[in-house]
């Protein structure tokens, strides 16, 4: 049976001597030559345990009652950016407060 298509099956046994006889040959080399691959799923911001929320919560809560409004909300917002625009498609844009009216 032909795996690829317009091929006669020599040509998949040829391409898979050349990619066994390169896997051989790098098995020498592994040492010095390493690919690190990490998972998309790694990228991405990961997921707070309940007990994490609970203690965000009572941290929180613990700012809120020993600090005046105004300090509080500094420690909640600091090292935020306000957002100047948003992105409708690539052509066009519109800002923050185009979209409130």
């Amino acid at each position: 049976m032909n795996c690829v298509v317009g091929r006669k099956p020599g040509f998949v046994y040829t391409i898979l001597g050349l990619f066994l006889s390169l896997s051989e040959k790098m098995e020498g080399e592994s040492s010095s030559l390493q690919i690190h691959r990490t998972s998309s799923i790694e990228n991405e911001p990961r997921t707070l345990s309940i007990d994490q929320i609970q203690y965000a919560r009572e941290a929180a809560m613990y700012v809120v009652n020993t600090r005046s409004i105004e300090e509080a909300m500094n420690i909640f917002t600091q090292g935020l950016e306000p957002v100047v625009e948003v992105a409708r498609d690539e052509m066009e844009t519109t800002t923050i407060e185009e979209i409130k009216r």
